[in-house]
């Protein structure tokens, strides 16, 4: 009875250790994913764009990428892996509102674009923040909770061997071996 009692409470602390490290899991899924779109969005808008002056542009002649003599299209040595790291990285100093300024939107549309990506990082980091102390504080309160459980189930089945033994401890009889008052 006791050895079932023990799997059924290592079940269910193996359950709630499991579905809090999923919902984390999750939560930074999402931080990733939003931080993946809006970094593909900023790159996009210099595709369609085709503008002289845009955060691509810009960027790729701070690093060197881009002389006097390139046009638009000579960014052989710029590949799509830089623009990305550098799309990730304006993306998640945006969405975490850090925002260096090193990398900053040029054209009206990326702008605005901008606008909408610290919005939604606004409302991400918020949602994401407020979850995780949630989830915080839902652990401690089950911490708690299964130590006060495994406390009072201590305390019983020590009331069920002592009763068995006739009363007391099984070396003299009393209660002397619990060294603490019993709840009950």
């Amino acid at each position: 009875d006791t050895n079932h009692m023990g799997k059924a409470v290592l079940k269910w602390l193996t359950q709630s250790i499991n579905c809090y490290a999923s919902e984390v899991i999750g939560l930074m899924i999402y931080l990733i994913l939003l931080v993946h779109y809006s970094a593909c969005g900023f790159i996009c808008i210099h595709q369609f764009e085709q503008s002289q002056i845009s955060w691509s542009v810009m960027h790729m002649e701070s690093y060197g990428y881009l002389t006097a003599d390139s046009s638009l299209g000579g960014d052989a040595e710029y590949t799509n892996y830089f623009k990305y790291l550098a799309g990730i990285y304006w993306a998640f100093t945006t969405i975490s509102t850090v925002g260096y300024g090193d990398i900053v939107p040029y054209t009206e549309v990326e702008k605005m674009y901008a606008i909408g990506v610290m919005f939604g990082g606004v409302i991400m980091m918020s949602f994401v923040s407020g979850r995780f102390i949630t989830l915080i504080a839902n652990y401690f309160q089950a911490r708690s909770r299964f130590q006060e459980m495994m406390q009072l189930a201590e305390v019983w089945l020590l009331r069920v061997t002592t009763d068995e033994l006739g009363g007391g401890c099984h070396c003299c009889g009393y209660d002397c071996c619990l060294r603490r008052p019993l709840l009950c």
